[in-house]
């Protein structure tokens, strides 16, 4: 059976099925509201009905969320999925809006895409499984060679196998060095083998593979509309960002990448760290009055307590907290807190659990030496001890330090610099992945915990 014979079919197929869904979801919603079906006897909501179809066509039409590489998950295919709802949604509701929203149906709305929303994920669940069981059956499949023999290649063999729902029909491997059951040919024989078998991929293993061969494998594939896929050994640094840069006509494959050195998301962190900074100082300003007279109350000593810590770039700042230790704490040098530290005030014991201790660094955000979320900043005392047994945390202080953290609501305070490392691993994975999703969840984290009085 032919790789693409149904390839086009199959999103075609989604395209009609989510036709299906939101207008059933549109009809279910008006029976429900008025106990009947004639929304098209209806100008007013016969012409909502047809604009809600032609903007779910158009927004589709942009998003391609039809569009299902084979090694996709459920969950991301949801995740899209939810975002052409929510951009759908605003759309419609603004048409509303413009129109006349008195003359629409508040429960008609909220039904429309409550129903929607069940159903889509109903029927984009059942699609994708029936496509994986489809492909499994040997459906729907890519014919794929490698060309390169050696443990990479082995591996990617042994992926396929193990998941026959992508859909991949793996030939065997080309290589001019290495003989055996799983090799094919020489690299030269591999061009007669991928027309006489109408192969759709090859994969190319960099590492066995001189830049002659593959720039002869590209040619030949130009020519018979066939994809090349080129694979390196990146294992060790599967952790790190990976980005294809452009310099010129030069491809320059980033493997230090991390997503908050785009400018974009520079710009959308720092725009929301100084307007929700500035809204919680404004919101909260009498329970800060509050705590600040409390730690006056309860011990000697200043209201607020600065220390410097390095921020990003190895820049030094002055971070600022409400004092919970006694004045005299580090007399006899840096030393970390514990549960039990008798240096912590009571009140200061109460300001830690609930966080309360941390507001006044919203101040840092507004100034430019911290953000709301990212790696808690350390003292360069602290630093260098860590940066000993793990170098990797200096790939923290590429990113400007955040008032909570992925580790900090994950792990809490550190005692000790072993600690210490074990909350790192946190952080890194923070780096790695940072977004605006993440960053509210952390928030929310960090909120519960307040509420909870769990801090450590």
């Amino acid at each position: 059976m032919g790789a693409h014979r149904y390839s086009k079919f199959l999103n075609s197929l989604q395209i009609l099925g989510d036709l299906a869904v939101i207008n059933i979801a549109f009809a279910v919603a008006f029976y429900s509201t008025f106990g009947h079906l004639g929304f098209l006897s209806e100008f007013l909501y016969a012409e909502l009905y047809y604009f809600f179809n032609i903007s779910w066509l158009v927004l589709t039409a942009l998003n391609k969320p039809f569009q299902i590489a084979r090694t996709e998950v459920l969950s991301k295919v949801l995740r899209r999925q939810i975002g052409l709802l929510t951009i759908h949604l605003l759309v419609f509701t603004a048409f509303i809006f413009f129109g006349n929203i008195d003359d629409y149906s508040r429960q008609h709305l909220l039904l429309t895409y409550a129903f929607l929303l069940v159903l889509d994920f109903g029927w984009k669940g059942m699609f994708f499984y029936s496509l994986q069981a489809y492909r499994t059956m040997g459906y729907n499949t890519r014919n794929v060679v490698i060309m390169g023999y050696g443990e990479l290649s082995e591996e990617l063999s042994r992926h396929f196998e193990e998941h026959p729902e992508y859909g991949y029909r793996m030939f065997g491997c080309f290589d001019n060095h290495v003989k055996g059951n799983k090799i094919l040919g020489k690299m030269e024989d591999l061009k007669e083998f991928a027309l006489r078998h109408n192969i759709d991929e090859i994969y190319c293993c960099l590492p066995y593979v001189r830049y002659q061969k593959v720039k002869e494998l590209l040619d030949f594939a130009d020519a018979n509309i066939i994809k090349v896929k080129l694979i390196t050994d990146f294992r060790g640094f599967s952790k790190k960002g990976i980005k294809l840069e452009q310099y010129n006509n030069i491809p320059v494959l980033n493997i230090s990448a991390i997503p908050l050195d785009e400018l974009k998301n520079k710009v959308f962190k720092r725009t929301f760290d100084i307007v929700f900074s500035m809204s919680v100082l404004l919101l909260i300003s009498p329970v800060l009055l509050m705590v600040g007279l409390m730690v006056k109350i309860t011990s000697k000593g200043p209201v607020f307590f600065s220390q410097e810590r390095i921020g990003k770039d190895g820049v030094p700042f002055k971070i600022y907290k409400f004092r919970s230790m006694r004045v005299d704490a580090e007399l006899a040098g840096p030393a970390l807190s514990s549960d039990c530290d008798p240096r912590i005030t009571k009140w200061g014991k109460i300001m830690r659990k609930t966080r309360l201790d941390e507001l006044p660094q919203f101040y840092n955000v507004l100034r430019g030496d911290m953000a709301v979320v990212g790696p808690r900043p350390e003292r360069q005392f602290w630093i260098n001890q860590i940066v000993e047994k793990s170098p990797h945390y200096k790939r923290l202080l590429r990113v400007k330090p955040g008032i909570t953290s992925l580790g900090q609501v994950k792990f809490g305070y550190a005692e000790n610099v072993g600690e210490m490392l074990q909350r790192l691993r946190f952080d890194l994975l923070y780096i790695d992945n940072a977004s605006m999703r993440l960053d509210m969840r952390v928030m929310m984290m960090t909120a519960l915990v307040m509420v909870q009085g769990k801090g450590k």
